[in-house]
């Protein structure tokens, strides 16, 4: 009796586990298309002097973003809704990019 308790607890913990996973991998995948990477270099010592990430937030990946953030903040159904009616309204109004850039020297240098 109590091995079969624990093989269920186990069968619970892996089919939560792997649908879990089975959508953060959607979620990983649009973010992949919706990010370009690149690099700046010095033309004397061919060192990187800037790499940057832009990330589009584009119709599909907004939509995966908002559902990524309603799962790991275990936002209810309402909430889920409330939060994906205001991704909406954003995505309606403007165009959003994220982007990161870094480099070894100081900012005002790199400008």
């Amino acid at each position: 009796m109590r091995s079969a308790f624990v093989y269920f607890i186990t069968f619970l913990i892996l089919t939560s586990f792997i649908t879990g996973c089975a959508h953060s991998s959607k979620y990983r995948s649009s973010l992949r298309k919706a990010t370009k990477k690149g690099q700046l270099y010095d033309t004397q010592t061919w060192n990187a002097d800037a790499i940057w990430h832009a990330t589009f937030f584009s119709d599909e990946f907004r939509r995966e973003f908002s559902q990524e953030h309603a799962t790991l903040n275990h936002l209810g159904p309402i909430e889920s809704a409330r939060w994906m009616a205001k991704q909406g309204e954003i995505q309606s109004e403007q165009w959003e990019f994220f982007v990161t850039i870094y480099t070894k020297n100081l900012y005002k240098k790199f400008l």
